[in-house]
């Protein structure tokens, strides 16, 4: 992985720091998953491994050897009940599995023509690779997998970033930097969203450093001195941003909202508006609200920014346009 993060700009402190933090989360999340992913009901992906695959062909022919028929039955038995476990063990909801079986299927390739086995046990080898391309081809409508393809990187950076993801240190930047090594040059809005994409495939939570990547991502005219919120209307000069963009204040957007917020939910969506207020705040920015925060509707991202302010330090004055400013106190 460290490789990895040098070919795609990222070095010195940061890349070290990132090396290490996806390195315990990796032990973390391997443990913590095992066994746990849940097949497709109407696709049976019954398969052995390559070690599988030899350590049943000599139990077999020790069998066989000794004329022991039972025993020959009860191998069977007990491998076929194995590769149904191993069947159950696949994550179809993630691209890391799916890097694993394309593994697993070469070394399973290495055994097709393999004379040292028998040819019950290279039909098993087929049979194990015929199902590990069914479950490779499920496991590929994955939305991380989508993303990797439509920006161009390879499977050793989905790795990179998968392991990144599950260190919960994953941004947007870097998403980005993976992307022009790869040759394209993709928005803000979608590095945002394919990161996103990455830590919901493996069921991590984001960190800070996505919810602060993904604020700053969202920023508009950062520059400015003020910033403005308040509600939005579709199409209307009333709306926040458009009030915003005749100031020329600051303000927060976030192109794919709806994508992401389905993507995260309500509550997760909240930590990235957060970070942004934040992260204007630390500059020492003042606060419009276009109307006034405190008859917003509680449950709106309005109202939580207003009492954010509020716990933050800021009262609430009504200006000569009929506007709310936050001071500090």
């Amino acid at each position: 992985m460290a490789q990895a993060l040098v070919d795609a700009g990222i070095t010195g402190g940061l890349a070290l720091t990132l090396t290490a933090l996806a390195s315990t989360a990796a032990g973390a999340l391997a443990g913590g998953t095992a066994g746990a992913a849940a097949a497709f009901n109407e696709v049976t992906n019954n398969y052995l491994t390559h070690t599988q695959i030899v350590a049943r062909d000599k139990a077999i022919k020790l069998c066989q050897a000794n004329g022991n028929t039972a025993c020959e039955v009860k191998t069977l038995a007990d491998y076929d009940l194995l590769s149904a476990k191993n069947s159950g063990a696949i994550n179809y909801g993630t691209a890391m599995s799916e890097l694993a079986l394309q593994g697993e299927k070469a070394e399973l390739e290495k055994q097709v023509n393999d004379t040292t086995l028998s040819a019950e046990s290279r039909q098993q080898v087929q049979r194990s690779i015929r199902e590990l391309d069914l479950a490779i081809n499920a496991i590929q409508k994955s939305p991380a997998l989508r993303d990797a393809a439509e920006i161009g990187v390879i499977g050793l950076d989905v790795a990179t970033l998968g392991e990144l993801a599950g260190a919960r240190v994953l941004t947007s930047t870097i998403i980005k930097q993976f992307a022009a090594r790869a040759g394209s040059n993709i928005t803000d809005d979608m590095a945002t969203r394919v990161a996103l994409n990455f830590y919901k495939d493996i069921g991590a939570d984001l960190g800070p450093a996505m919810y602060r990547s993904a604020g700053e991502n969202s920023t508009h005219n950062p520059q400015a001195l003020e910033v403005v919120l308040g509600r939005y209307y579709a199409n209307s000069p009333q709306s926040y941003e458009q009030i915003a963009k005749a100031r020329g204040a600051t303000y927060f957007e976030m192109g794919d909202w709806g994508k992401t917020q389905g993507l995260l939910g309500a509550d997760k969506m909240w930590n990235i508006n957060k970070a942004f207020l934040d992260q204007q705040i630390s500059q020492g920015k003042t606060f419009i609200f276009t109307s006034n925060p405190s008859l917003l509707d509680p449950r709106s991202y309005g109202y939580r920014e207003f009492i954010h302010l509020k716990d933050s330090g800021y009262s609430f004055i009504t200006d000569l346009g009929g506007q709310y400013r936050a001071v500090k106190k």
